[in-house]
This record gives structure tokens, sequence and C-alpha cells, in this order.
């Protein structure tokens, strides 16, 4: 709890309104000059590069708060509160800056105050802006990742449909054929049985100028060679 002690401390004297760091390695302060805790976080990181947690993280209620901890190391936490005293007052009025504007928000009585040097301001708009870009992006992919994957569900399941309406062709007059199967053995035909044949796939696997023939005493004299094994299911031959 050393470096809590140490981060309340300096934040009370660099002018902050802070809370915690007593019984948990937790420190929150009030973020200054009505800033919101997103504000403060860009605030902070830019002018003293130092990072914390946007209160607003937390929910509704942690709005205007932000959280630093109390888990690096101790040289580490000395500097990180030296960086922000010397850059970072608790409050912008302490130092005798002037509010540069202020313009009502949706014609009520609330202004929206901006203080700091015009730099800051303009720095601080920047931030949101990419802030905003950042997480508009993000948003923006994430939905076409959902919508991509949603389309490619629906062309599947279409696909899986169309396949199962189609009618198988029946062969009224198949040609002739001669079965010739291969012998029974561990290198070409196992001799498996199969409890369902889902389909019969026929593709061109040979060499050019042999016969099916040929191709057949291959895989069946593999029983004999022992150089290699390889299923062959049938070998087909057909004319024309």
């Amino acid at each position: 709890m050393k470096n809590a002690s140490v981060i309340k401390s300096g934040l009370q004297e660099a002018g902050y309104t802070v809370f915690g760091g007593v019984n948990a390695p937790y420190i929150w302060s009030k973020t200054p000059d009505q800033m919101n805790s997103w504000e403060f976080f860009d605030y902070l990181l830019a002018n003293a590069n130092v990072v914390g947690t946007p209160g607003s993280g937390f929910g509704p209620s942690g709005e205007g708060y932000f959280r630093l901890t109390a888990f690096g190391s101790y040289e580490n936490t000395v500097a990180a509160l030296e960086r922000i005293k010397k850059n970072v007052k608790g409050s912008f009025l302490q130092k005798g800056v002037n509010i540069l504007c202020y313009r009502k928000r949706n014609d009520s009585e609330e202004e929206e105050h901006s203080f700091g040097s015009r730099e800051d301001v303009q720095r601080r708009k920047k931030r949101r802006r990419r802030a905003l870009l950042a997480r508009t992006l993000f948003i923006t992919i994430i939905v076409l990742i959902i919508t991509g994957a949603v389309c490619l569900i629906k062309h599947f399941k279409n696909a899986k449909e169309t396949s199962a309406q189609v009618e198988p062709k029946i062969v009224e007059n198949p040609p002739d054929y001669e079965v010739d199967l291969l012998d029974i053995n561990d290198y070409s035909r196992p001799g498996l049985t199969l409890e369902k044949v889902n389909g019969i796939v026929i593709h061109y696997t040979a060499n050019p100028g042999t016969t099916a023939k040929q191709n057949r005493n291959y895989f069946n004299g593999l029983k004999d060679s022992k150089k290699d094994k390889g299923k062959c299911t049938f070998c087909c031959r057909v004319r024309g």
C-alpha cells in the first residue's frame, strides 16, 4: 500500500480531490474543471504520459471520476506523480488560466466551459474527434463482420436446402459394364464394410494413355509388390 499512499498524497498536493488508497490499491480522483472521464484520460496521457481508467467505464455513477492503480514499482509510481505535478494541476483555475470560451448547449442554460490555453483546447478537440472516429470505425467493422457472418450462414443454409431438393437422376438403360474387383489385401483393398454409401464421385485419376484395366492391375499388384498403399474403390472405363 506504499504506492497507494504516494499516489494519494501526490494527487492531493497537485490539487486533486482524491478518494480511496487506504484499504485497497485503487485511488479515485475527481476530474478537474468539468472534464468528463474520457477527456481527462486523453489529457493525462498527452501531458503526463500516465494511463488510468475512466470512471464512466464503471457505469453512469463513475462519470466525472478517474481511477489510478498502485500495482507498479515504487520508482515508476514516484516518477509518474512527478510528471503529473509538473505538467497537470488538479484544477486549471489554480494556475490563473482564464476561461477561453463558453457556449449554450441545446438552447438551455447549461454552459460548456473550455479551460487551458488555446492550444490545449484545440488538442482536446482533436483528441475527441479522433476518439469518436476510432469508435465509429470499430463499431462499423463489428457490424460488417456480423453482417458477413449472417450472410454466409444464410448462403450455406440455402445451398444445403437446394442440394437436398435435387432429385436423383435414374438411368433407365445403363451401359454394359464389367466388374473386376481387387483382391482383398492390406495395401489397396482392406475389405472394410461400409454402413452406408452416401454417394459416388467419379474423377479422372490415371496416367495419360493408360486403360482402366491397367490401373486396376496396378492397384491389385500392390499386395504383391508392397511398395505403397493406395486405396482404390473403383476403376471405371467409359467410352464416348
